[in-house]
């Protein structure tokens, strides 16, 4: 992937290119990952990545960085509560 490094900052952002590649700024860890869904906290909340043959390209929680390849089939913010589930993409 050839996405830049930026500074971190309290801005969260998703990059997803040819549903193979995606980035996401505003990262706070990782909660929990393997070759089927990755799921990270944001500044913005909690985010499963869902798809095939996944993998944690880069990760740079000093910037709030994570580049993540595989075949993407879903994107989704986790709430608290699974009655507010937002879907971003499905």
């Amino acid at each position: 992937m050839a996405f830049d490094i930026e500074k971190k900052s309290s801005e969260h952002s998703i990059f997803l290119v040819n549903r193979r590649e995606i980035k996401i700024t505003g990262v706070i860890r990782v909660i929990a990952f393997d070759d089927t869904y990755v799921t990270l906290s944001s500044v913005l909340g909690d985010i499963d990545v869902s798809g095939n043959d996944m993998k944690i390209d880069a990760l740079d929680l000093e910037s709030g960085l994570a580049l993540i390849s595989g075949e993407i089939c879903g994107i989704n913010y986790i709430e608290d509560s699974p009655k507010k589930k937002k879907h971003f993409w499905k």
